[in-house]
């Protein structure tokens, strides 16, 4: 899976229901647009995005309750 994981370059999450926690997405180094639109219940990004260093597009509107950032 993590193999997998590794050459996504597009994932989109947009109004999943109830949604806890984003997926790990330290081994997504090629992962270049990340949508997660309208999950009203994130409240924090995890520091593992940090590995997608190819991120081009990421989309958080509609995400309300979004209160920190890794930085």
């Amino acid at each position: 899976m993590s193999k997998l994981i590794r050459n996504l370059r597009r994932m989109s999450l947009s109004n999943s229901e109830n949604p806890k926690e984003l997926p790990d997405l330290s081994t997504a180094t090629s992962l270049q647009e990340l949508e997660l639109e309208s999950w009203l219940s994130l409240v924090e990004l995890p520091s593992s995005i940090g590995n997608a260093t190819n991120l081009e597009k990421l989309s958080l509107s509609g995400c309300t309750s979004l209160l920190k950032l890794p930085s």
